[in-house]
């Protein structure tokens, strides 16, 4: 195939807004669009390598795969080997047992799968995960595994003439798969083979005879308009769309109409801004450019210890061009020849063979020897070991969210949520009922009552806060959380028709229904039968009739409620931030401590509604977190060696033990009283 410099072009035009979005410099929201344009163009380069060889019979398996291992292992082998050596000086145990497990599927091109598969309510966030980014290279590699022998079956069994016929209809099945994915079932759709195939497909369909030659003026402006396709996306897409789907056609065509429109033009403003010779050197470097910016942003964000200055990012940004400089003229460029290790195929991937094997017996040392914990001190241990300090009935008893593909609307089974004297049996006086904020509380509830002698029930699903009659709308993926209202429905009904129960907790993560969601580029909001208005005011009427009409219908059966305030919420985990302040030798008292007018400011109308429930019904007792956690204009996390949460918005069992501390019995309510309000 001949050398097109403006594709080169492309690829910079692709990685730099990945780059710059990645690092936070970036004004371009939709930053992130520039892997999608890769796709396109490594759906054109491989297929119009393959199809010639196929039509001209000089096809060989051999010969592609051998050329695969020499663009791809070298860079990747390279910057696998430099963060491993990074991963053991600045990662934690846990954090260097997931980045093993990650660099195990990163050399078998299955990553993708390993971060689908591991994200999820209670992930840790990307700043942790250096090799998060080859979840793109995984599914590339994938395609090109996959692809050859299909077009060649293609070929041969109903030849040249359908192919074209072949590719759109896959590409139209992976688009469609791709725009009900985006809704359904959003971190499949977002890694996976299956509904990005059409972005690589698009690629494959201008590289062979389907689309007919065109004049070179017509060229020019195609070219340019796919140009402008790409800036309108990087410009105005952003993480609150549903992402790939059909949001993605834009910046694909927009790479498409570049790459059909600069086959036929010999000029022209598209041609002359891709290649520019600077442009077309940052095309160059794109490869290895995107292998290094992401570890070097991530093991900088771990070592300050917090998301680096613009000074610090731009200083990052220039360390990941100097590294893929590097790369490409002293590891890529000497291994991209024929004639590389005695130009002898076989070798090759046997060496490639080779260097997976090592590369995964040094992934299975981190993760089988627990991230090798003989590194750090002890007070790092220490802080890290707080992740264990949790509900023991979480994996049994916690239903998955009301938005997961994967969720269960029914309750969990009364065997194995039962937790005190009773547990072994069908009888409770206790339940906790609510989201997995309420799931936080019960080793915390269970050691509330053991004196009574009373048995506790857990009944919670993750996102779905005890709110009768209300649904939570996600704007971005427009989906409705009916699983929710069902479940919510169901455990009324199962409280209201429980003999001998005492007492329910309701807790849950209020503001996300009352305040438009927790994340301002992800919102949500409750709606009901009364009003399908999607607005933080709605929002907030809502809440309130759902949550006085959930304490009302356990009330009014002479049951009495503990109604739990929302815990402050943090934008880290603090724990994780103190366990990397005792491996840098950095006091860890700020990793404790937050600004009451931040981490509290969600709970103030929530703790309003909850403090009027109570003052209206003698039955509901409450404890507000915000009262217990926080003093004057600060808030605490842990105190006297103690962690109180588990991540950045749930306590830890012990956490929950202290907030629940100011709670007492009072046995002219039925069991229930006295809490700070």
């Amino acid at each position: 195939m001949k050398y097109r410099a403006d594709i080169d072009g492309l690829r910079c035009v692709a990685v730099v807004p990945v780059v710059l979005y990645h690092a936070g410099l970036s004004l371009m929201p939709g930053g992130f669009v520039g892997v999608d344009v890769f796709f396109v163009i490594s759906g054109f380069l491989i297929t119009s390598i393959i199809y010639n060889e196929m039509v001209q019979e000089k096809f060989s398996f051999v010969s592609f795969y051998d050329r695969r291992v020499r663009r791809i292992f070298p860079a990747l082998y390279f910057v696998l080997f430099v963060s491993s050596i990074f991963a053991l000086v600045i990662l934690i145990p846990v954090d260097l047992v997931g980045y093993g497990n990650s660099m195990i599927y990163t050399t078998l091109f299955a990553s993708n799968f390993y971060f689908w598969s591991t994200a999820g309510y209670f992930a840790e966030a990307s700043e942790t995960l250096p090799l998060l980014h080859t979840w793109s290279l995984a599914v590339e590699e994938q395609f090109y595994l996959l692809f050859p022998p299909v077009l060649l079956l293609v070929l041969r069994l109903i030849g040249a003439r359908w192919l074209a016929v072949v590719l759109l209809v896959g590409a139209g099945v992976s688009l469609a798969a791709s725009a009900w994915g985006v809704f359904a079932v959003p971190r499949l759709t977002f890694y996976l083979l299956p509904t990005r195939a059409w972005e690589l497909l698009i690629g494959s369909l201008i590289a062979v005879p389907f689309l007919p030659k065109i004049p070179a003026r017509l060229g020019s402006a195609l070219a340019a308009s796919g140009l402008v396709m790409i800036a309108a996306a990087i410009l105005t897409i952003d993480g609150t769309m549903p992402f790939p789907g059909i949001t993605a056609l834009l910046p694909c065509i927009g790479a498409g109409l570049v790459i059909y429109g600069g086959m036929w033009s010999s000029g022209g403003l598209a041609k002359s801004v891709l290649e520019w010779a600077p442009v077309v050197y940052v095309g160059r470097l794109s490869y290895s450019l995107y292998l290094w910016h992401w570890p070097v942003l991530v093991f900088g964000r771990l070592y300050l210890g917090r998301s680096p200055s613009a000074a610090e990012a731009v200083a990052l940004v220039a360390l990941s061009f100097a590294l893929a400089a590097f790369s490409l003229r002293f590891v890529e460029a000497p291994f991209r020849g024929a004639n590389s290790l005695g130009g002898r195929p076989w070798l090759r991937l046997g060496a490639g063979a080779g260097l997976i094997a090592v590369t995964s017996a040094v992934a299975l040392t981190f993760t089988l020897n627990h991230g090798l914990p003989g590194r750090v001190s002890q007070e790092t241990l220490t802080a890290e070991a707080v992740r264990w300090d949790r509900n023991a009935l979480r994996q049994r008893c916690l239903v998955d969210s009301p938005f997961s593909f994967s969720a269960r609307q029914k309750l969990p089974p009364i065997e194995g949520c039962l937790a005190g004297p009773g547990a072994a049996g069908q009888r409770y006086e206790v339940v906790v009922w609510g989201d997995s904020q309420a799931d936080s509380l019960v080793p915390a509830v269970v050691d509330m009552v053991a004196a009574r002698g009373w048995t506790v029930r857990e009944i919670a699903m993750e996102g779905c806060p005890p709110l009768i009659g209300a649904d939570l709308v996600v704007v971005k993926q427009d989906l409705r959380g009916d699983r929710c209202k069902q479940f919510n429905t169901q455990a009324i009904e199962m409280i209201r028709n429980s003999p001998g129960l005492k007492l329910v907790v309701v807790a849950g993560r209020w503001s996300v229904w009352s305040e438009g969601g927790s994340v301002p580029a992800d919102p949500r909001y409750s709606v009901d039968e009364i009003s399908g208005v999607r607005s933080l005011d709605n929002s907030r009427r809502v809440f309130a009739r759902s949550l006085e009409a959930s304490v009302r219908q356990i009330t009014e059966t002479g049951v009495a409620v503990l109604l739990m305030g929302q815990v402050p919420e943090y934008e880290h985990s603090p724990w994780r931030c103190a366990a990397y302040a005792r491996l840098r030798g950095h006091p860890v008292d700020a990793c404790k401590i937050g600004e009451r007018n931040v981490v509290a400011a969600p709970m103030q109308y929530s703790n309003t509604i909850i403090r009027q429930l109570a003052k209206d019904d003698p039955l509901v007792s409450i404890v507000l977190p915000t009262e217990v956690l926080c003093e004057g204009e600060r808030c605490y996390s842990g105190r006297d060696g103690i962690f109180y949460y588990i991540n950045a918005n749930h306590l830890t069992s012990s956490g929950a033990r202290h907030v629940l501390s100011v709670f007492t019995f009072d046995p002219k309510v039925g069991g229930a009283g006295g809490s700070p309000n």
